[in-house]
């Protein structure tokens, strides 16, 4: 494999991530969870932050911008765990039962 298709295939991939991303903000803003708006919106500053910063690696060679798309895909990727658990339902809600104080058993 030669390296302009290999970058032509990571820069699509890095498209195809920013309009996902953009996608879960839509949706987090228009959830009625404040936690979801703002993990969305986190993931999608750094999926962006990564793409940029990759840019300017092509650009510069700088190591520096290596480790701030790096660090942008820390943030994108910690942002998305987060975000699977806050919008994960409670297992009780999950199965359909329902929670008795105290006990911790379903009825």
């Amino acid at each position: 494999m030669s390296g302009p298709f290999l970058l032509i295939l990571h820069a699509s991939l890095g498209l195809i991530l920013v309009v996902g991303a953009a996608s879960l903000l839509v949706a987090g803003l228009r959830s009625d969870s404040r936690s979801q708006a703002w993990t969305s919106g986190l993931e999608l500053v750094g999926v962006v932050a990564a793409g940029f910063n990759g840019g300017s690696y092509l650009n510069s060679h700088e190591d520096f911008s290596s480790m701030l798309m790096a660090s942008g895909f820390a943030l994108a990727t910690g942002a998305y765990v987060v975000l699977l658990f806050v919008a994960a339902p409670p297992a009780a809600e999950a199965k359909g039962e329902r929670l008795v104080h105290g006990s911790g058993r379903g009825q």
